[in-house]
């Protein structure tokens, strides 16, 4: 259902109430987020505590109510970062990007990471009163988790069909206005598309064996441009956060 929510760009009150049913007895956050008004700040909060709940996978910080000593080293610290960007980094290496504007983009997704690690334990240390720098964390954490996917995604479209991923239209002198409506324009494309994509693949299996390079062209085709569109979409929802 979250994993739905994300994918669809569901509204803050779907999210309010996955967060309510997942989040357990703890529903501090949830209470502060229900009785505050909907803005990008708020949204991202939201989609921050959603995510912990995404795929079932719940992460559990416990923070200590009297810190005696500080025994983690920098030396032990940085250690673990290593250790989890290199679990991140095993169905892709830098070894099977050879283009160059790629490899800088595996760079910079492995930088980001680094950053956004950094910012998670900063967040977990905060007291629970500080509100407000909470969530200017989590404004950047969400800004840095989109970039990481972003990067994924081109990264994978790149193993996927040997090429680099199309960059799409340029949108940046568009209205606030301009940006919503032309967004929503490329949401009704895109679910158009998907139902003739999912109607082609349907007629796959029976289809004539002299036929079916043709359809097959034409579904590959279809995935092509759906792709192109999610890359507008996304290019446009960064564009409207930035507003």
């Amino acid at each position: 259902m979250i994993e739905q929510w994300f994918l669809n760009k569901g509204s803050y009150a779907e999210g309010l109430e996955l967060l309510s049913a997942s989040c357990g007895p703890n529903k501090r956050v949830y209470l502060r987020l229900k009785n505050s008004k909907e803005t990008q700040r708020n949204l991202a909060a939201l989609k921050y505590e959603l995510n912990k709940y995404r795929n079932k996978t719940i992460e559990v910080v416990s923070k200590p109510k009297k810190v005696i000593a500080k025994t983690t080293t920098t030396g032990h610290t940085h250690n673990l970062k290593t250790s989890s960007l290199k679990k991140s980094n095993t169905r892709i290496t830098m070894a099977m990007l050879p283009e160059a504007k790629l490899r800088d983009r595996f760079a910079q997704k492995n930088k980001a990471y680094y950053e956004r690690w950094e910012l998670k334990k900063t967040l977990n240390t905060l007291p629970e009163d500080e509100e407000e720098k909470a969530l200017e964390i989590i404004v950047k954490i969400m800004n840095l988790t989109t970039l990481i996917d972003s990067i994924w995604k081109e990264l994978d479209y790149y193993i996927e069909h040997k090429q680099i991923m199309p960059t799409g239209r340029d949108f940046s002198n568009l209205s606030n206005l301009e940006l919503f409506k032309t967004r929503q324009r490329l949401y009704q494309s895109r679910s158009k598309r998907q139902k003739t994509l999912e109607k082609l693949q349907s007629e796959l299996p029976s289809t004539p064996i002299e036929k079916r390079l043709a359809l097959q062209s034409k579904i590959d085709s279809k995935k092509e441009k759906i792709t192109q569109i999610n890359i507008e979409i996304e290019k446009l929802s960064e564009l409207i956060i930035n507003e």
